[in-house]
């Protein structure tokens, strides 16, 4: 259940009191989880400034009396939260608040608050949790919230009353997780006090730490008066009582001695009017020993091959003064502490530690040495050796000389025979290939490090051939007419793709070859023989040969782009033809005759076909064919009902009076009636429809105008609807020529059907929908595509024909239409 408790706003009435009372009441619920598990805030119109524990007692103006300043420690506290909120906006709706609270940073209870009541810009603040549910506190405790977040409405419909816990979002404010607002609560001045005794000390150093909780932090003062005899404690040449600040450490070996000492601590905090308060209590401050203990033995060097025994009496080793307590002493040995064991003689730290009632008090250290100095005899000296290079450095065959000393051996007076050797590392001469030589001394060293020395030189010789490990390849490629210079020198560069190695230089990278001569072929064809040498670094060869070839396959390529399907208007028909280049040789190119016969020739359009064959010097062809959709733009109609009884018409009557008149009429359907432009409707069906076309082909592109008419017999009277009258487009030329402008519906003179059209392109795409057309689609693609602007083409229309008098559905009409456009 939602815990509501007080808003109390500034100047607030007793009426106004009722009525958030009331809205609290109307506004309780029950909600499934915290709101701050499940908002996301990005406003912080309302936010805390500050929190207090005040009592339980009322202070009959909907609010609680605060609690005496202090308190003494351990005292048990019933009281609630005075939450002061502060508003930067100008009104808001509602507010809900929730946090849980932490006593001594452990975990207590989770509480919510919430009011429908409207607050405006300032602060205000509110009482949580609601009666009885007040919260126990003991004094001393440290009282402190997290997880807060605070909720409001940014409009009356968005109260925070008529929203789920987590729709509060964004209108909310969401602390840090880790934030912990400290709740203020009365003072309880308290300190510890810890003495002890360093080293030198004649009296007691005491620590004085306050723990000093509640009241408004941070504290603006942290005083300590410390008396003895009622006398506060002074040093010439350090501050004198009181002190400030914690934690405070004092060496009352320099304020007083030993004794009993009186201390008052006063703390005062940051509170408006501020709260000072105080705490007293007495120490005893005890003298203090000052134990010693001084070394007093000398570093030992000597020629033997025995340890000293360490001393046991720590009188032998220190000078001490125990002040009365039981002393211990222990030793022990770090470093070398064999004789010859190890070949360097004995050279230790022998290190003595001194302790006072088993505290530790000092230490003493002892350097010894013990030496041995005769050096050992070399019996048979190092001898020198030559080996055949390997290409490795002869690893192997040196290690096993360098193991056996170069075949030397030594003896010593003192170890016997010696087997300590080492050697000087070999550092080689710098030889062809991996050859050369290098000087190396043996060293024989004894147990005490005495050494003797004998020295000798391995040799490592080259004498063989490199070997052909790959054959050089051929290489064919393909004519780039500038003699393939970088795809040759790439193919001379890596030898052919042949490698070889040698027995002391490894892969060989020391190559030469011949000068490629190539013949003549096509174009700027021909191969090239080439002997490659591979050379190791001692100047022995191996040879290899291959042959590079240079071909064309490649067919002449476009110099640019070269569109193969274009649709463009009678009066825009390019006369370009493609360009072509050819990486080897020159291009021939030759037309089609037929490149500007019209074929598929309509009244609206027709097509031209075009080819070019482009041949290099190596019989290469490339072929390039171009349609181009032509479009006969001048094409229109016009839709005219004829009285039967009414005689001849002139079918110019129906034209633009500015029309030139030097066209041909036909009759499109073979109906009859018609003698050069005059029709004659006389002795036709009523309801029969004809169509005349007129065309005009003395201009740069000819003109088409259809004109159809609608026979009936109901001179001076409106024709009834019927719809199949109707006439679709078969051509539509956006522009602003006012001719084939848009998709239209013509043949019924009244207002009698509705359209609901459908248009695709030739994939079936559908590009256009409208449910109450209106003869107003130019090309623009409303469905299925991207562009907003269509391609020329043939498109397919579904148009189906509603009654506008009764909704009903009278036919469908479908079929196609050509779409010339400037794309």
């Amino acid at each position: 259940m939602k815990n509501y408790t007080h808003l109390l706003l500034s100047g607030f009435g007793v009426k106004q009191l009722f009525f958030s009372f009331v809205l609290i009441l109307l506004n309780c619920s029950i909600y499934a989880q915290s709101a701050y598990e499940c908002n996301t805030c990005t406003s912080s119109d309302i936010s805390i400034k500050k929190i207090e524990l005040v009592s339980s007692t009322l202070d009959g103006n909907g609010g609680y009396l605060p609690l005496p300043t202090s308190c003494l420690s351990g005292t048990p506290v019933d009281g609630y939260l005075k939450v002061t909120l502060d508003q930067n906006a100008a009104t808001r709706y509602g507010t809900h608040v929730e946090f849980d609270i932490y006593v001594d940073n452990v975990f207590q209870q989770h509480i919510s608050y919430e009011s429908c009541a409207t607050t405006s810009n300032g602060e205000f603040y509110i009482y949580m949790p609601n009666t009885p549910n007040s919260i126990q506190w003991n004094c001393g405790e440290v009282l402190s919230l997290k997880n807060i977040i605070i909720g409001w409405g940014n409009s009356a419909g968005t109260n925070v009353c008529n929203e789920g816990d987590c729709e509060l979002g964004p209108h909310c404010f969401k602390y840090d997780l880790s934030t912990n607002f400290v709740v203020i609560t009365p003072i309880r001045p308290d300190f510890t006090s810890i003495g002890t005794c360093p080293p030198n000390n004649l009296a007691q150093t005491y620590t004085f730490t306050s723990n000093t909780t509640g009241g408004v932090l941070p504290y603006t003062l942290i005083k300590w008066d410390i008396t003895k005899d009622g006398v506060p404690i002074s040093n010439v040449s350090l501050p004198d009582s009181p002190f400030f600040g914690s934690p405070l450490t004092i060496d009352f070996s320099n304020y007083g001695g030993a004794g009993s000492y009186a201390v008052s601590l006063t703390i005062t905090d940051s509170n408006s009017p501020a709260t000072t308060v105080t705490t007293n209590k007495t120490i005893n401050v005890s003298s203090c020993c000052v134990p010693s203990a001084v070394c007093k033995l000398n570093d030992v060097t000597s020629q033997s091959c025995s340890i000293p025994v360490a001393f046991s009496n720590p009188n032998d080793v220190f000078t001490i003064n125990a002040c009365g307590k039981n002393v211990t002493m222990t030793s022990i040995d770090s470093g070398d502490t064999s004789v010859c064991g190890d070949g360097d003689g004995a050279d230790f730290t022998r290190t003595y530690t001194i302790f006072f009632d088993n505290v530790q008090v000092a230490t003493c250290a002892q350097h010894i040495i013990i030496n041995d100095t005769t050096p050992p005899t070399i019996d048979i000296q190092a001898s020198n050796q030559t080996v055949e290079c390997d290409g490795n450095g002869n690893t192997a065959e040196l290690q096993a000389w360098l193991d056996s000393h170069g075949g030397a051996s030594a003896s010593d007076n003192c170890s016997g025979a010696v087997t300590d050797w080492s050697h000087s590392a070999p550092v080689f001469s710098d030889g062809c290939g991996a050859t050369g030589s290098a000087s190396v001394t043996f060293t024989a060293k004894d147990a005490c490090g005495n050494i003797s020395e004998t020295s000798a030189t391995f040799t490592i010789a080259d004498t063989i051939d490199p070997v052909i490990d790959v054959q050089a390849n051929n290489k064919t490629v393909e004519c780039d007419g500038n003699g393939n210079t970088a795809e040759l020198q790439a193919w001379l560069d890596s030898h052919g793709g042949a490698s070889a190695s040698d027995n002391c230089s490894g892969a060989v990278t020391d190559w030469s070859h011949s000068a490629p001569v190539f013949s003549d072929g096509c174009g700027a064809t021909g191969s090239a023989s080439v002997t490659f040498t591979a050379k190791d670094a001692c100047g022995n060869i191996s040879e290899t040969s291959a042959t590079f070839t240079i071909v064309d396959t490649t067919p002449p390529t476009l110099v640019q782009d070269f569109q193969t399907e274009i649709s463009v208007s009678c009066s825009n028909i390019p006369n370009d033809s493609p360009q072509f280049q050819d990486g080897c040789s020159e291009v021939t190119v030759v037309p089609s005759q037929s490149n500007n016969t019209p074929i598929n020739v309509t009244d609206y359009g027709y097509t031209l076909n075009q080819q070019w064959i482009a041949t290099d010097d190596c019989k290469n062809e490339k072929i390039i064919n171009r349609t181009i959709n032509v479009t006969i733009e001048a094409f229109s109609n016009v839709q005219k009902s004829v009285c039967i009884s009414n005689g001849p018409v002139d079918l110019f009557n129906y034209l633009d009076p500015n029309i030139e008149k030097s066209g041909t009429w036909k009759d499109v359907n073979n109906v009859g009636g018609l003698t050069g432009s005059i029709f004659n409707p006389n002795g036709f069906t009523p309801g029969f429809f004809a169509v005349f076309k007129y065309t005009i082909t003395d201009l740069p592109c000819p003109r088409v105008i259809e004109v159809h008419i609608n026979l009936h017999d109901d001179c001076g009277e409106v024709l009834p609807c019927d719809f199949r009258v109707l006439k679709f487009s078969k051509v539509v030329t956006p522009g602003s020529d006012g001719i084939n402008d848009y998709f239209e519906i013509v043949g019924s003179e009244t207002a009698c059907f509705d359209y609901r059209i459908k248009i695709f392109n030739r994939w079936g795409a559908m590009v256009y929908e409208n449910n109450n057309y209106q003869n107003n689609w130019s090309g623009d693609a409303t469905k299925a595509i991207s562009s907003s602007n269509l391609p020329s083409g043939t498109y397919y229309y579904i148009v189906d024909i509603i009654a506008r008098s009764n909704g009903e559905h009278e036919d469908t009409k479908n079929g196609y239409f050509y779409l010339g456009t400037k794309n």
